[in-house]
Formats: structure tokens, sequence, C-alpha cells
């Protein structure tokens, strides 16, 4: 998770800047956008529903840390 974030977060900074340098700050949200739609569909798509109908909890010590 530390790896994830720091790498994400250095090259995120990179990036963000050339885009934002060479394009506009609009691009930011829309580069990612067919990522996020086809995300969704192959989501949809791929991952069956679940069959377990238990209640689920809510931790909110691990929510706590991790915010």
């Amino acid at each position: 998770m530390s790896a994830i974030l720091g790498v994400g977060g250095g090259l995120g900074l990179v990036v963000g800047g050339l885009i934002d340098e060479h394009l506009n700050w609009h691009w930011l949200f829309w580069i990612p956008l067919p990522a996020m739609v086809l995300a969704a569909v192959c989501t949809w798509r791929y991952i069956p529903e679940s069959q377990v109908r238990s209640p689920g909890r809510v931790n909110w010590t691990a929510a706590a840390l991790l915010t």
C-alpha cells in the first residue's frame, strides 16, 4: 500500500504537471475517463455476483486508520 501511494503520488505530480503544461487542466479529468469506463464495463461483465447473502459490517477502526 505504501509503495502504491508513494509511486502514484510521485508519478502523478510529474505527469499531471506535464499534462497541465502542454494541454490544459481539464485534460486531467478527460484522460482517465476511457480507462474508468472500460474498468466499469469489465467489472459488470466478468465479475459474477456473489451468492453469499450475509450482512456485512464496516470496520471503523481500519477506515479511520486509512483516512
